[in-house]
């Protein structure tokens, strides 16, 4: 008797059950770790409600310190351009106040010069230097000069001519001088005046190192030759009084 063979037929999975089933697997896995993971925290006392309530309340937290921040850069803002405006209102008053200043000098110097012309003998009539001031700037070798020239006639005349100075002193131990272009420097070394009451000059000469100073020389050149030059000669230390 011939041996009968049995066949089991197993019938193929199709790919798309086995990779479903992968990841049904996955999802599980997944859900029991984090179950797992979760049970751990809520053990070791975490309270994940607690921790979201707490990340809300941050997060409220950080909106209103942005909107407080941005309040406060507006009345930043605000305040600087007060302060800018404050600043060109004092700095507006400083020029007005030194304007004011500058005019209250000279009615000064033009009533002492009308006083001076009603006091005046004859002899002191005529172009004459009324004053002569030098102002030291710090430590600097630069001074500032001040140079006053009047003319005391009636009716007032145009006078105008130009002034030359010279200082005398001393340079490492030997007399030496100093010429107005030494002095002045630069390009515009030439003092020249026009005016009929009185004018004023002014800027400021420079000394050489190692230069000691002793007396300055002042000639006042009227262009006209009907009035005669005026000359002056002033100690170094009288001319900071």
């Amino acid at each position: 008797m011939a041996n009968k063979t049995t066949h089991v037929i197993v019938p193929a999975r199709h790919p798309l059950f086995k990779r479903a089933l992968y990841v049904l697997l996955a999802v599980v896995l997944l859900a029991g770790g984090w179950g797992v993971f979760d049970y751990g925290r809520s053990r070791a006392g975490f309270d994940s409600q607690a921790a979201r309530a707490a990340r809300d309340a941050l997060a409220t937290r950080i909106l209103d310190l942005e909107a407080d921040n941005k309040r406060l850069s507006g009345q930043n803002a605000v305040l600087e351009q007060a302060r800018e405006i404050d600043r060109h209102a004092y700095e507006e008053v400083d020029h007005t106040l030194a304007a004011l200043q500058d005019e209250l000098l000279e009615l000064k110097q033009e009533a002492a010069f009308y006083r001076r012309l009603v006091n005046a003998s004859e002899g002191e009539k005529g172009l004459q230097i009324e004053s002569v001031k030098l102002q030291r700037e710090g430590e600097s070798p630069v001074l500032r000069y001040r140079l006053v020239l009047t003319q005391y006639v009636t009716p007032p005349s145009l006078v105008q001519g130009e002034v030359r100075m010279t200082l005398n002193g001393l340079r490492n131990g030997t007399q030496a001088e100093l010429s107005q272009q030494e002095l002045l420097g630069g390009d515009k070394t030439a003092l020249i005046f026009k005016f009929r009451h009185f004018q004023e000059l002014a800027g400021s000469l420079t000394l050489p190192e190692g230069f000691v100073p002793l007396r300055l020389q002042l000639r006042v050149l009227p262009r006209d030759g009907a009035k005669s030059p005026v000359e002056r000669s002033y100690s170094w230390t009288e001319l900071f009084s």
